[in-house]
């Protein structure tokens, strides 16, 4: 019987599992809120306007977001009495763009309320922002849920002062390699989406720690000739790191 039992659980946990992986896909609010994306890119488009370093903001708010329970927008859920939220860890205190993501979450609500999730919202104005600074546009799977739970004490996102190997084994915890790694480095405070910040590590003019030992470091000195050498293979590249990333 307990054979069984065991089994049987296994059989739901795959069943969910694959459910989870299989939830995301293009265009998953065409019948429930066709124009979801469309106002996104609208707001997008015109806070950029007003303020062309907002999609660095947009960008590491993602990243914090993804980086400690997946990207379910638990970055976005304020403390309460009885719980600390991720906000107020000392990495996201320095985090923007959340006026933002409120905006167009109030223009979703009144098209489809209750339709589009925080962390689709999150996702998607991340990567129109990458659009708006220069890089590759790319077609983005949603159906993110928005996480229920949001915790001071889960945050430990790798910071300025890691080694490359530190921060090699942080993205790898949550399935991203050494290209994901170097390629998502370039979203620099500036954000203009070109090569000029591996021209810098290459010049060792770079002032991060881990910014410095990209250029001593095999791989990433050879990922990074490269994007100098062709920026269109990097835009590319930082595209698929970002739907790996959101994924």
């Amino acid at each position: 019987m307990a054979a069984l039992v065991s089994s049987v659980l296994l059989v739901l946990v795959v069943a969910v599992l694959v459910n989870t992986a299989q939830s995301l896909e293009l265009h998953f609010y065409r019948n429930s809120c066709p124009q979801a994306e469309l106002v996104v890119k609208r707001v997008m488009q015109k806070h950029f306007s007003i303020d062309p370093s907002l999609p660095a903001g947009l960008l590491r708010l993602h990243f914090h977001d993804c980086f400690v329970r997946g990207c379910d927008a638990s970055v976005l859920v304020d403390s309460t009495r009885k719980n600390i939220a991720e906000k107020e860890a000392p990495p996201n205190l320095t985090l923007r763009g959340f006026e933002v993501i409120d905006e167009i979450k109030l223009e979703l609500e009144k098209q489809c309320q209750g339709i589009v999730s925080c962390a689709d919202i999150l996702a998607l104005a991340t990567r129109d922002g990458v659009a708006l600074a220069g890089g590759s546009a790319y077609a983005l799977p949603t159906g993110r849920r928005d996480g229920t739970v949001s915790s001071f004490f889960d945050v430990h996102i790798p910071g300025p002062s890691f080694s490359v190997a530190d921060a090699l084994q942080a993205f790898q915890n949550i399935n991203l390699d050494i290209q994901d790694l170097t390629t998502l480095l370039a979203s620099t405070p500036q954000f203009k989406l070109d090569t000029s910040f591996y021209q810098g590590v290459l010049e060792e003019a770079a002032v991060l720690k881990l910014d410095q030992e990209l250029a001593f470091t095999d791989i990433t000195r050879k990922l990074a000739l490269d994007y100098v050498n062709r920026p269109k293979v990097f835009r590319r590249k930082f595209a698929r790191a970002m739907i790996k990333l959101g994924n």
